[in-house]
């Protein structure tokens, strides 16, 4: 009988309470590159606040940054001109203006570009899409001149090595672009991407000579 006993599990009369999961928010969706959770989520948001708000549901009433989040979204999923009809109603805000650049270069118009281009301020995220803009339109040096400024004011940006390697290498100067890569992995040394861009520039290093 004392073995018995000792061989009953003991159990707990206070329910098991299991742990709810935190809901995911707007920053978790695009950090996790989810662009389909975040226009959901931005979708019913939306919805939500014109039903609270407004007794015919208008989605005018919803707030204005709603629109400029809603159309980067459209634009990660490739949807140009959706993410151009959405944001050309959104307040010319820097965030906005970056996006229309950058939809401008996806559906080839070379006028609305330089529009927005010269509609840019010095603000570090101007200046950075900028840089890729350019990288985007083959103009390399232009983009490794923005690159060396911000790294300049901005060190910790380790990751500008490899937009500047990116840079070299398509201007046949693999030396360079290899030194750069590798004072990016000191840093980060599992890098996947970085491994291989060193292996091409290597590679083209030791064709060329």
């Amino acid at each position: 009988m004392l073995n018995l006993l000792r061989g009953r599990k003991k159990t707990s009369s206070q329910p098991v309470l299991k742990k709810v999961q935190k809901m995911p928010d707007l920053d978790d969706f695009l950090a996790n590159m989810d662009y389909e959770g975040a226009l959901s989520l931005l979708n019913v948001t939306s919805f939500l606040i014109c039903v609270t708000r407004c007794p015919r549901f208008e989605k005018k009433d919803a707030p204005a940054e709603l629109g400029i989040y809603l159309a980067c979204c459209k634009f990660y999923q490739k949807q140009f001109l959706e993410a151009k009809n959405i944001a050309e109603k959104c307040p010319k805000t820097s965030l906005c203006i970056r996006l229309m650049m950058n939809v401008s270069l996806a559906l080839n118009d070379e006028k609305r570009i330089l529009t927005f281009h010269s509609s840019l301020g010095s603000a570090m995220e101007d200046q950075l899409s900028l840089a890729g803009v350019n990288y985007m339109r083959m103009h390399y040096t232009d983009a490794i001149e923005v690159y060396t400024s911000v790294l300049a004011s901005s060190p910790n940006l380790l990751g500008l090595n490899i937009n500047m390697a990116l840079c070299y290498a398509r201007m046949d100067y693999p030396h360079v672009a290899y030194n750069l890569v590798k004072n990016y992995l000191r840093n980060y040394p599992n890098s996947p991407f970085a491994k291989n861009l060193l292996l091409s520039v290597l590679y083209r290093t030791i064709t060329s000579k």
